[in-house]
C-alpha cells in the first residue's frame, strides 16, 4: 500500500479498515487516553495542539477529538502524512471535524512546534536509519509529552494475524501488507537501541504489551513529578514488560 501506484480503490478500502484495527488490535485509544487526555485534564481550559504523524486515513484523530469533546477539553488536531491519496482520504473523511486539519508532510513538518505528537504504526514504514531520527524529531516538536505505538516482531504475531485478518480483513492490502509490517516491526531490544540513538533515554519508557505492541511515551507530568518530589527517583531509561493492561 505504500507504492504510489498501488491500486487505489484497495488502499482506500485498506484505509475504511484501519478504524477497526485501530478499536479492537492497536490499544491505540487507551493509550492516547492514558498519555495525553488524562494530562490535559490537569489544566482543562486551554487549548492544546496535537500532532498525528502519519495520520493515515485519520480515524485516531477522530476518536482523540470525540473523546476530548466528552471530557471538555480543547483541541486542535493536525494530521500529517506523506502520501497524497491518504491526505485526500483523510480529508473526506474528517470534513464534519472542526477541531482537524489535514495536511501533506514528511519529517519537515515536525519543524512546528505542537503541545502533544503522537504517531501509530508510522516506524515500521521507515528505512532503519530514519527510525533515530524521527524519534528525535517527534521529540523535539512535542512541548509536553509524546506517543509512539507500533509493532512487535514475533511468530505469534504473525501467525495470529494471519488467522484474523483472513477472516475479517478482505478486499484490501491489509492481509498482505499487515503480515509485512509485523516482519519489519520490531523486537523490544530494537526500540531501546533506536531510542538511545536517538538520544532520548531520559524520562523516556518503553513498553512491549499484549498483542505485539511496543510503546514509547514522554510525559511531562512524570517530569514534573520527579522534579517536584526528592523522593521519587524516576529512572532515566524505563523498559517495561507488559502482558496484561496498558500502563
Amino acid at each position: 500500500m505504500d507504492s504510489p501506484t498501488s491500486d487505489k480503490k484497495r488502499l482506500f478500502r485498506t484505509l475504511d479498515q484501519f478504524e477497526l484495527v485501530n478499536t479492537f488490535f492497536t490499544r491505540m485509544h487507551g493509550l492516547l487516553k492514558r498519555v495525553i487526555l488524562e494530562e490535559m485534564c490537569n489544566q482543562p481550559h486551554r487549548t492544546y495542539s496535537v500532532a498525528d504523524f502519519g495520520c493515515g486515513g485519520g480515524d485516531c484523530a477522530r476518536w482523540l477529538a470525540r473523546a476530548a469533546d466528552k471530557l471538555g477539553l480543547s483541541v486542535r488536531i493536525t494530521g500529517i502524512d506523506a502520501d497524497p491519496r491518504v491526505v485526500e482520504y483523510a480529508r473526506k473523511a474528517c470534513s464534519g471535524f472542526s477541531r482537524i486539519d489535514i495536511v501533506k508532510g514528511g519529517l519537515e513538518t515536525l519543524s512546528r512546534r505542537f503541545d502533544y505528537v503522537y504517531a501509530n504504526h508510522l516506524l515500521h514504514h521507515l528505512p532503519d536509519p530514519l527510525v533515530s531520527k524521527t524519534l528525535r524529531l517527534i521529540n523535539d516538536s512535542s512541548r509536553r509529552g509524546f506517543l509512539v505505538n507500533d509493532l512487535r516482531r514475533s511468530r505469534w504475531a504473525y501467525l495470529g494475524y494471519t488467522a484474523l485478518s483472513g477472516v475479517f480483513l478482505r478486499n484490501s492490502f491489509a492481509f498482505s501488507d499487515g503480515r509485512l509490517s509485523i516482519r519489519r516491526g520490531f523486537t523490544l531490544h530494537e526500540v531501546c537501541e533506536h531510542v538511545q540513538e536517538a538520544g532520548l533515554q531520559d524520562y523516556v519508557e518503553v513498553k512491549a504489551c499484549v498483542p505485539a505492541r511496543v510503546v514509547i511515551t514522554r510525559s511531562r507530568l512524570a517530569l514534573e513529578r520527579e522534579t517536584d518530589n526528592r523522593h521519587c527517583a524516576w529512572p532515566r531509561f524505563v523498559v517495561h514488560h507488559l502482558h496484561g493492561a496498558v500502563m
